[in-house]
């Protein structure tokens, strides 16, 4: 009796679990083999293993655990074939059909007939008015279809069509967007985005205000949602960078110059649950330090110099580390300003040294 025989002799929930641990090629490549295994190959609960084992890697960040887990599988092979191929505004000839049923591409619910970007091509938007400043700076997003532009204020155009889709309403003129940043949300319908903004007197009084907020975009009809608004956080603010913003978290760094000796400014994060809107301020211990942050579906990552001065990555898990220093925005008003959360007190789920010369600034 031949191995394929025996193989095919295991009860198929058996056969199931074995694709389950096996990469993408190889349970492609067993599909061919006959008719037997293509069927069990084909299994939706085959596919969401796949699937969430890439996302447990960090090959997926659009969706969530729970997004896999009800997706279909047509939805589930389309997302590893835009993992090979790219986003399908990519593609220059949109009228061409799959040769293979395994990728499927799901229709659009509202475009019918989306215009294809064509990767040879260069497109090119034609704002009105631009701008002359250092702050102006263009962000393409996921799926490279549209482009966030900070020009007097943040727009969004359509990179095929060179059409202004939607403009940020600033709190007022004396105003200025500083800093952004976006996460392509919904299949590509939609997007999240975390606009910083500060105000800027000329009498230097102190009367300066900053605010984030967090807004959903909805890209087909250009109408946005205010998701959170947290004014002056943690008091005024000298700068904004280093936006970011995944799922429900959104992040910004602070940098200050006050009280602060050298040619580093303090730099701290502030970081926002924008559903169940809370924040909290995170802190190193090093003042003289350049903080670095970024964010990954349920966790923070950051760099900071260690107290003997040599540069350390931490891995946080948001619901755990941070659950007990969440603090209600708004709320600030009517009680003492909540203390800095220090780095070396959050729980993290990875932690080391870095030794790479490259990053040697952060000795400084």
């Amino acid at each position: 009796m031949g191995f394929r025989t025996d193989f095919q002799d295991l009860p198929e929930d058996v056969i199931r679990s074995v694709f389950s641990f096996c990469d993408i090629y190889a349970v492609v490549s067993m599909s061919r083999t006959n008719k037997y295994l293509r069927r069990l190959s084909l299994d939706k609960l085959v596919w969401t293993d796949l699937v969430a084992n890439l996302w447990r890697r960090g090959f997926i960040d659009q969706a969530s655990l729970s997004d896999i887990q009800s997706s279909s599988l047509d939805s589930l092979l389309a997302l590893v074939k835009g993992l090979l191929t790219g986003p399908s505004s990519w593609n220059g000839n949109a009228n061409l059909k799959p040769k293979s049923r395994w990728f499927l591409s799901p229709k659009s619910r509202r475009v019918q007939n989306p215009i294809p970007v064509d990767m040879h091509t260069k497109y090119i938007v034609h704002p009105r008015e631009i701008v002359a400043s250092n702050l102006n700076q263009p962000k393409l997003l996921n799926g490279g279809e549209y482009v966030l532009f900070n020009n007097a204020t943040l727009e969004c155009w359509s990179i095929h069509r060179d059409e202004l889709v939607w403009a940020y309403e600033k709190s007022g003129p004396e105003f200025s967007v500083v800093e952004f940043a976006a996460e392509v949300i919904d299949g590509g319908d939609s997007v999240n985005i975390v606009v910083c903004e500060r105000s800027w007197t000329l009498s230097g009084t102190g009367s300066e205000q900053s605010l984030v907020q967090v807004l959903k975009l909805d890209l087909y009809t250009g109408s946005s949602t205010q998701l959170l608004l947290n004014r002056n956080p943690y008091g005024n603010v000298w700068n904004f960078t280093d936006a970011k913003i995944s799922g429900d978290i959104a992040s910004v760094v602070v940098e200050s110059w006050k009280n602060v000796v050298g040619t580093t400014p303090y730099s701290h994060c502030i970081l926002m649950n924008w559903k169940g809107k809370t924040e909290l301020r995170l802190a190193s211990n090093t003042a003289g330090s350049p903080f670095l942050i970024t964010l990954i579906p349920y966790h923070v990552i950051w760099v900071s110099a260690s107290i003997s001065g040599g540069p350390e990555i931490s891995v946080i898990q948001v619901s755990t580390a941070l659950s007990s220093h969440w603090n209600h925005v708004g709320k600030r008003a009517y009680s003492p300003t909540p203390g800095a959360v220090f780095t070396p007190e959050v729980e993290t789920v990875a932690h080391e040294s870095i030794t790479s010369s490259e990053c040697a600034y952060l000795k400084e």
